[in-house]
């Protein structure tokens, strides 16, 4: 199941012309005139609000996230594309796309609370919690419990049960909508603010936001889990430069997560087939996006554009753009089952992992390259096995 990509022309701000980019009625957009067009599945006009968004795409994705399955929404562009302002809104009146999410989040599960009353059924109630996480620089920040007086950087982890994970970051349980969208708006305030010697640091920012959903179902005696991840990405306008030279002149780590987040996506791109081998790990971000880029997610893009961009900037970012349409996830509904097999696989893959690790000390070379096989064959039939236990 392929990513699916959506656009959106940020409304003109006081003072901008309406926007010159090259569009058609068919919501196709070039990066420059006589290029060649990108079609969206939707492309958001500037008259267009967040909600409209989150009706259009966003809420299919609850549906889905409420029959148990992982969903993600990418929010993508340059800096000052307006990719905040469709995740956080700007006040109660002008919600963003998290907030809604939350709100509309909370109403389903009360409405299934009624239909289960009305119906004398006895099955527990839906269990919500958040987590938020900053990444900027390669560290790691804990939105939800980010001192403004220290910063407490965290590491990330992978385990069997949880897959790659934060090490230590909190887990809010949340019981309503005002709660959680206080506690979103909480977090989204926490975010570092600092200028840079190249710019504002927000325009090097990537947020992670998840909402993750437990429920009893059919009688099964271990509840459906999903996740309902938010990734409100840094800019990438650093794609028009070349890596080496921007590592030279910014440093190695600054714009490490955008790079890294290319490059796995033209890799799995161009690698279609289940027995691929991805490098996550050249970046916290990708490593923290496994799932959601190539593995058991729903996901869907959204690509904000500013109505007057250069031509040299967004050329190379609806390049990616275009590779990101070609990603295929393999996403199944996390019943006990698939979550039990999934598990099995991750402690295997985890095993092997271990023992490539210390491959460069094996006596016997052709070892080394038994347990890649071992690992790639592993691999190959989790991916199998997503596909076979989709419902």
């Amino acid at each position: 199941m392929n990513i699916e990509v959506y656009g959106r022309i940020r409304p003109s701000l006081r003072g901008e012309a309406p926007h010159s980019l090259q569009t058609d009625s068919h919501h196709r957009l070039a990066s420059r005139p006589g290029g060649a067009y990108f079609s969206f599945q939707t492309l958001f006009r500037q008259d267009q609000s967040n909600y409209d968004v989150y009706k259009k795409m966003v809420e299919p994705l609850l549906d889905m996230l409420l029959e148990g399955y992982n969903v993600c929404l990418l929010v993508l562009g340059e800096s000052g594309a307006g990719k905040s302002h469709t995740v956080a809104g700007e006040s109660m009146g002008k919600s963003g796309i998290a907030p809604i999410l939350i709100e509309h989040l909370f109403a389903r599960i009360l409405e299934e609370d009624r239909y289960m009353y009305d119906n004398r059924l006895n099955r527990q109630r839906a269990t919500v919690s958040m987590q938020m996480y900053e990444l900027y620089n390669e560290l790691v920040e804990d939105l939800l419990k980010k001192s403004s007086l220290s910063h407490d950087y965290l590491d990330i982890n992978e385990s069997a049960d949880q897959g790659t994970y934060v090490k230590y970051g909190s887990i809010v349980p949340i019981t309503s909508a005002a709660e959680g969208t206080a506690l979103f708006r909480q977090g989204w305030s926490r975010q570092t603010e600092s200028y840079t010697d190249f710019g504002p640091a927000q325009n090097y920012t990537s947020v992670i936001f998840q909402l993750d959903v437990q429920m009893f179902q059919d009688n099964q005696p271990l509840p459906t889990k999903s996740r309902f991840t938010i990734v409100d990405l840094a800019g990438l306008e650093k794609l028009a430069d070349d890596a080496t030279h921007l590592r030279l002149r910014e440093g190695p780590t600054l714009n490490k997560a955008v790079h890294s987040f290319a490059e796995v996506v033209s890799s799995l791109s161009n690698q279609r087939n289940p027995n691929r081998l991805i490098n996550y790990t050249d970046s916290k971000l990708t490593q923290l996006l496994l799932e959601e880029l190539g593995g058991n997610c729903r996901t869907r893009a959204l690509v904000c554009v500013k109505p007057h961009s250069d031509p040299e900037i967004l050329s190379p970012l609806m390049s990616t753009v275009s590779q990101l349409s070609q990603v295929r996830n393999f996403p199944v509904a996390n019943n006990y089952i698939s979550q039990n097999l999934i598990t099995q696989y991750r402690a295997r893959i985890l095993s092997l992992q271990q023992q490539l690790g210390v491959g460069a000390g094996m006596a016997n070379p052709s070892q080394l390259h038994d347990v890649k096989d071992e690992l790639r064959r592993v691999q190959t039939e989790n991916v199998s096995a997503y596909q076979g236990i989709v419902v």
